[in-house]
């Protein structure tokens, strides 16, 4: 399908820049009047997803440690999306080896990919399995295959300092917050997500009464991509 919505990587952005990125999408969607748009349903909950997340990064803001933890997990999460990526690519490689041992770790990274709400405890435990099972046969000759051996290395680094980072908590109350702001943004992004795919469905049909608020949308947003992500 034809992208007529400019793409922005929001997953890539640091909770504050999140926060506002996450409140200009929502001006200009309330601008243009998302009933009109027809995705009042959808921006109903972007709307309440949004106000939870601004709770919690209030509360973030508030608790050192939990910022901390927040934006080490974005950082892990960062490197696992870039692997993920890289062996998805691989997936359509002109080279039937190649695609062998793409097959051979995609199926093994779908398992790790959904962890939005599990507690840092899991997530970290999950990471550790993961790094020993990449240095197992066959995954370990997969990722000699595809040159990744530096994405597993820096998978097991950033983990490391996430683990650091729970392990001298005094308390699960920071935890909570960091483990809340990831739920948060996840819901945001997923509803946004939604939206726009929404929008360019019709667009596909004929239905183009949208092409002012995709114009200011795609402006803001070519904006935020110079800003936060270049």
């Amino acid at each position: 399908m034809k992208k007529i919505i400019t793409h922005v990587d929001l997953h890539a952005l640091r909770s504050e820049a999140h926060v506002h990125v996450s409140e200009t999408i929502n001006a200009i969607l309330a601008k243009h009047n998302p009933q009109a748009l027809g995705v009042k349903p959808l921006y109903d909950l972007y709307r309440s997803a949004l106000d939870k997340e601004q709770r919690a990064f209030d509360l973030i803001c508030q608790n050192d440690l939990a910022a901390k933890i927040a934006e080490q997990d974005l950082a892990h999460g960062a490197i696992f999306r870039g692997f993920a990526g890289f062996v998805g690519a691989a997936l359509h490689h002109f080279d039937a080896t190649h695609r062998s041992a793409a097959q051979q770790l995609h199926r093994l990274v779908e398992r790790y990919e959904n962890t939005e709400r599990t507690a840092f405890d899991d997530v970290i435990a999950a990471n550790d399995k993961l790094e020993r099972t990449l240095q197992q046969a066959p995954y370990e000759q997969a990722v000699a295959q595809l040159g990744v051996s530096g994405w597993r290395k820096r998978l097991a680094v950033e983990n490391a300092a996430l683990n650091a980072l729970t392990t001298v908590r005094y308390s699960g109350a920071a935890e909570k917050i960091a483990l809340a702001m990831r739920i948060t943004r996840a819901a945001t992004d997923r509803y946004y997500g939604a939206i726009v795919g929404h929008v360019e469905n019709q667009w596909m049909v004929g239905i183009n009464s949208s092409v002012a608020f995709v114009k200011e949308l795609n402006v803001a947003l070519e904006k935020i991509r110079a800003e936060f992500l270049q």
